[in-house]
This record gives C-alpha cells, structure tokens and sequence, in this order.
C-alpha cells in the first residue's frame, strides 16, 4: 500500500521540489505512518490487487470530518481520501471501484456526504469524480514554501 501510495503522489505532484517531496513521502508513507492509520478507527481504506495480489490501488474513507461547504452533521460525513491507482493500472477501471467500494461502506455506515478534495492540475481526478457524480463545491488556496496551488472540493450525496 505504501508503495502505491509513495509512486503515485511522486508521479502526480512532479512539480514538488525533489527534497520536499521525499521528506513528505517518507513521513507519509513510513511504516509507523502507515500503522498509525490503521489503528485509527475512524479510517478505513480499500485495496485493489492485482491477480498476482499486488495492491494496484487504494482509497480511504474517514468518518466524522465536515467540511463548510457541507451542510450536515459531522456523523453524517465522511471525507474519501489517498485514492491512488498504479499508473501502470489506469484504465482498466479500479479508481470507479475503489470510489465505489467507499461509497458502499458510507452508505452502509449511514454517511449521508461524502466530500474530497483534488488538487488542481489532476485533470485526471477531475474527470473521475465528475463523471461518478461528484460536485464541485468549493476551492481552497494553498501556499507552502515556494508552491501555490489550488484545492477543490468535491462532494456527493449518496
């Protein structure tokens, strides 16, 4: 999982200064990062394999976080996040599953939203999440270090 996760990220945001980027990946996706999330309850992920059993993909649902653009109690949602496909697995249609395996899950937890944030320049993810109903809510201005970028905010109501 934690390679995916790692491979993925590096390959999205290569625009990330190189020393910046391998100290956020090591914090990350470190093994005690990685034990950390799931000893936390409040998170679940999914896992794709391969039919070899690689993991090619992961999602993540984490219960009780609201977000103002929402308007709903904090039981009521949950934000999907770390959704992260091999590159050499696109296009075979394991994002649209994994999304749909935590739409699933909420659904069966009682969620009622289900919110995300993408980053501007993935187009890809764009087109993803607008085309499994997600909505653009929101945007967010981010600024760290010499990098400015733009969040939005996806939500869908299940």
């Amino acid at each position: 999982m934690a390679k995916v996760g790692r491979e993925t990220f590096a390959a999205t945001f290569t625009s990330i200064q190189k020393d910046l980027l391998e100290s956020y990946l090591k914090t990350t996706y470190s093994a005690d990062a990685i034990t950390a999330e799931f000893a936390d309850p409040s998170k679940t992920y999914m896992v794709a394999r391969n039919r070899v059993g690689e993991v090619v993909g992961i999602a993540q649902l984490h219960r009780a976080q609201n977000h103002p653009c929402v308007q709903s109690q904090a039981h009521e949602m949950a934000v999907m996040q770390k959704v992260y496909v091999d590159t050499a697995a696109h296009g075979q249609g394991i994002g649209p599953k994994l999304v749909g395996s935590i739409e699933q899950l909420a659904r069966k937890e009682g969620i009622k939203y289900v919110w995300l944030r993408a980053t501007d320049h993935n187009v890809r993810a764009h087109r993803l999440y607008q085309k499994l109903g997600y909505e653009k809510k929101s945007e967010i201005h981010e600024k760290e270090g010499p990098y400015a970028w733009t969040d939005y905010i996806y939500v869908k109501h299940l």
